[in-house]
């Protein structure tokens, strides 16, 4: 069993708390906030009865997601997702282990948000995010949550960024057509694509006009 509990986390997000593992300082350990049990949205779904457990425990679906990048695309998944290592007993819970995305010295990448809060949209930003949804649209990844805080912006040896994802895997999809129907899986990808791009604006726009940023994402 990992202990996490005297550890300062690395983020904090909406249903889970990263922190970094223990023993490897290239891994972090993914932690609900709370039981999957008792997440509001599965107490408020009708059929929560029906549905299994990965629909509503975020670290058993993001394993699954990763998995099956895994199964498709080899050794490409890693250019722009994190590597999978398991899950994990904790003292808080149980745990799933990813790879901590680091920049090239060592230091941790922060997000997308975080980096639009410092730089703004820059040349090298938007670059690397062009080149994120160009693998997406080329490979037919599916992707649920590309949001600000959802992607990392990795500092490479030759000082690219490159944008890896940190969370949002997969399809909300109640029947998977995309992955069936390629005409589809492009439809899907503009639209988070273009979902994606307002909140770089809200982003943006808020950072403008003087407010302060909410801390999800956001450097502890």
């Amino acid at each position: 069993m990992l202990n996490l509990n005297d550890i300062a986390p690395i983020a904090v997000g909406g249903h889970r708390t990263v922190y970094p593992h223990p023993e490897r300082k290239d891994l972090c350990v993914k932690v609900l906030h709370e039981p999957w049990q008792q997440i509001n949205r599965r107490l408020n779904d009708p059929f929560r009865h029906f549905r299994g457990r990965r629909h509503f425990d975020e670290n058993r679906s993001e394993a699954h997601e990763l998995k099956r990048l895994q199964r498709r695309l080899g050794g490409l998944m890693e250019v722009h997702f994190p590597k999978l290592h398991g899950l994990v007993d904790t003292d808080l819970g149980e745990g799933l282990v990813v790879e901590r995305v680091s920049d090239q010295d060592g230091k941790t990448s922060i997000t997308l948000k975080n980096y639009l809060w410092l730089h703004g949209l820059d040349g090298a930003c938007t670059a690397a995010l062009d080149e994120f949804w160009a693998f997406l649209f080329e490979h037919r990844v599916a992707v649920r949550d590309p949001m600000p805080h959802n992607l990392v912006m990795r500092r490479l040896p030759d000082n690219r960024l490159r944008v890896v994802m940190i969370d949002g895997f997969g399809s909300s999809d109640f029947l998977p057509f995309r992955y069936w129907i390629p005409s589809l899986a492009v439809r899907k990808l503009q639209s988070r694509r273009n979902r994606t791009e307002r909140r770089i604006k809200r982003e943006l726009d808020a950072k403008q006009q003087g407010k302060t940023p909410s801390q999800e994402g956001m450097a502890q």
